[in-house]
């Protein structure tokens, strides 16, 4: 498996899907890793920035992140229909009981391969952490660069686009973009687009400190296209958190929901999930390499 673009696959669109949630009512951040990773991921555009910040530092705590030795990684449950539907995906599990009824399984495999429905317990999800020794500005600024076939090198064709002002970009103005890029992995070549944009947020560490936060959010909008081998690529839901620490390094957590197949071989595999990990912890490993003084 391809090292970077099989993890990532060019992690972080439009502003509109950054701005979709400014008007929804915020439910309570829930107790767990599984459902505070969801609640982070529905609500990442929320203006409620003392909310958002106070579910990354529960999230910090409960996974022990300050005390990461060479990485951690764990298995996540799917995201919920709310949390898919933000990006714009309608749950096959939320369709009302006379919608699936009228539907056979030849018309909803069909809709599954279109990208117009989505199965939520197809998805496997997982997260990675890890700690970059480069400040949390120096992290993001390599994060959102365009070239990042530069820093991840294995891509075969790539190209990353701002939709938004990257001048403007700061804390009170998130930056997007769309990626379209191919990728070789395990036999198979797939091409895709992912949307994504991150942002700043300020908020008290459970130290009482207050500090400044990065959290970007990316998706699939439409199920990849594979030119060779490979059998679909129908969900890829993306999650980085970034939160410095108290000697200005920066822990990188990286949460995915991904629903892949590979000829036969599923996200959901135990050597597909390792492979996975690994390329996500040798991604950090060469956001290092460029966030690190010389």
């Amino acid at each position: 498996m391809q090292k970077m673009p099989a993890s990532r696959c060019v992690t972080l669109g439009a502003l509109a899907l950054l701005t979709l949630g400014a008007c929804r009512t915020l439910d309570p951040v829930p107790e767990g890793v599984d459902a505070n990773a969801s609640w982070i991921y529905r609500n990442q555009d929320t203006e409620d920035e003392a909310e958002l910040a106070a579910a990354l530092v529960q999230l910090r705590t409960d996974l022990a992140l300050d005390d990461i030795d060479a990485y951690l990684e764990r298995l996540l449950e799917p995201l919920d229909a709310a949390s898919v539907a933000i990006v714009g995906k309608e749950a096959v599990e939320a369709l009302a009981p006379e919608a699936r009824d009228a539907m056979d399984d030849a018309a909803l495999e069909a809709a599954l391969d279109a990208g117009t429905l989505v199965r939520l317990a197809d998805q496997q999800g997982m997260l990675v952490a890890t700690k970059i020794p480069c400040t949390i500005d120096d992290t993001v600024d390599v994060f959102i660069r365009l070239d990042q076939d530069t820093v991840h090198p294995d891509y075969e064709a790539y190209a990353r686009s701002y939709t938004t002002d990257r001048d403007a970009f700061g804390p009170d103005t998130p930056l997007a973009w769309t990626t379209d890029y191919t990728v070789s992995v395990l036999f198979s070549t797939y091409e895709a687009t992912i949307l994504g944009g991150v942002r700043w947020l300020e908020g008290v560490d459970a130290d009482g400190t207050t500090r400044r936060f990065a959290v970007a959010r990316a998706h699939l909008p439409e199920p990849a296209t594979f030119t060779k081998g490979g059998t679909y690529f129908r969900q890829d839901y993306q999650l980085d958190v970034f939160l410095p620490t108290a000697d200005d390094q920066t822990i990188h957590l990286f949460a995915v929901w991904r629903d892949m197949d590979l000829g036969g071989f599923h996200s959901s595999n135990t050597a597909y999930i390792a492979t996975v990990s690994k390329a996500f912890r040798d991604g950090d490993e060469e956001i290092a390499a460029f966030c690190q003084p010389e």
